[in-house]
């Protein structure tokens, strides 16, 4: 997991969160971005992800404890009332420092976590599941899931656009071109919680693939779905580090989309071993492969590449003496000697003898 963020934006995971092994909740991922237009935007991010963190870690012991795995529609429910107390909290500042409309603090969010729940089968085994992912957002930042062959936005933005389209007023296209089409409908501390509705999703990952939470620096003019193919592929075959991907996409959104704030979260989840890469000799020793001269191997080496008897100091086994060759030539020699007497003598005894007196009878004699 990496993660980048900028101005009033605030994430969770940092790196300093990832070098704390006993505060660090595993598996879970917040972007906040404070909403542009009110003050104290970036307070509004940082109280939002310092309260969710605290409760999401308290929420997990509490899971880990149950005996059986609890239904999805309560862990939502668990969710839902996280939502609201950060929401709570932001609300109460702004109460204590009478703030009223744009004065107002607040912050979009999104969360995702990849909760583990035991699983006990049939044999009583208990084991570990964490293929459940669960999305909370409110505001414009968004989640998509990337594998090495598509992109899916997996949240809605909470904005008069999609409002529109919802309740049946406006086509997608004529909704866009309004002038307040990106102005939120809902966020973070802007009001009390009984307002506040979050968007709560459940998935199951059944195949590798990567978690990618950003603000609308990014999500913009649709760049994240004009870009991915140069970099999901790249981190799930290894080839990427999600470092340089996140910083690569921090670049891309300051060219293209430089008016507003860019944040990323990136999360890689796999249910698969990670591939091995193939370790390549050529790359790895330029000399693989080729046979070193004769001075450059031991005598022990000679030994065993050759079959030869060396005397090497300090070995241990049986040497074979090397035994002379004349008497190899001369069983040959023999041989072959033999096989020629055995010739001869065959053919001669095949061979039609003249001198014999009945080696070819005389014909009678014809009568004149």
């Amino acid at each position: 997991m990496f993660e980048t963020s900028l101005s009033s934006a605030t994430c969770y995971p940092t790196a300093r969160d990832l070098n704390d092994p006993e505060g660090y909740v595993r598996d879970l991922a917040i972007l906040c971005d404070g909403v542009g237009g009110h003050d104290g935007g970036e307070v509004a991010s940082q109280t939002a992800v310092r309260t969710l963190t605290l409760q999401v870690r308290e929420l997990g012991k509490s899971i880990q404890h149950e005996a059986n795995p609890l239904p999805p529609q309560v862990i939502s429910d668990q969710l839902a009332a996280l939502v609201r107390v950060a929401n709570n909290t932001i609300a109460h500042q702004n109460d204590s420092q009478e703030r009223e409309a744009r004065q107002r603090m607040g912050t979009t969010l999104v969360l995702a976590w990849q909760l583990g729940q035991r699983l006990r089968n049939d044999s009583g085994v208990v084991r570990p599941n964490s293929h459940e992912l669960y999305l909370v957002n409110i505001g414009d930042s968004r989640a998509y899931w990337l594998t090495a062959h598509y992109c899916q936005q997996l949240t809605v933005d909470d904005d008069v656009a999609h409002r529109e389209v919802e309740f049946g007023r406006s086509f997608a296209r004529e909704a866009s071109q309004r002038m307040d089409a990106g102005a939120l409908t809902q966020a973070l501390g802007t009001r009390d919680s009984e307002f506040i509705h979050p968007s709560i999703q459940r998935f199951v990952i059944e195949e590798d693939g990567i978690l990618l939470l950003c603000s609308d620096g990014l999500s913009d003019e649709d760049w994240v779905e004009k870009s991915w193919q140069q970099v999901a592929p790249a981190i799930l075959a290894g080839d990427c580090p999600l470092e340089d991907a996140v910083q690569a996409w921090i670049q891309l959104a300051n060219e293209q989309n430089g008016h507003d704030n860019t944040s990323v979260v990136m999360m890689l989840c796999r249910v698969s071993p990670p591939p091995r890469k193939p370790i390549d000799p050529v790359e790895t020793n330029p000399d693989f492969g080729q046979t070193p001269p004769e001075s450059e191997f031991s005598e022990a080496s000679k030994a065993l590449l050759y079959d030869q008897a060396t005397d090497v100091p300090g070995s241990v086994g049986r040497r074979r003496r090397r035994r002379p060759a004349w008497p190899t030539w001369l069983g040959v020699i023999l041989m072959i000697v033999l096989g020629v007497g055995v010739f001869v003598l065959a053919y001669q005894q095949m061979r039609p003898q003249e001198d014999s007196p009945d080696a070819f009878p005389e014909a009678p004699a014809s009568e004149n």
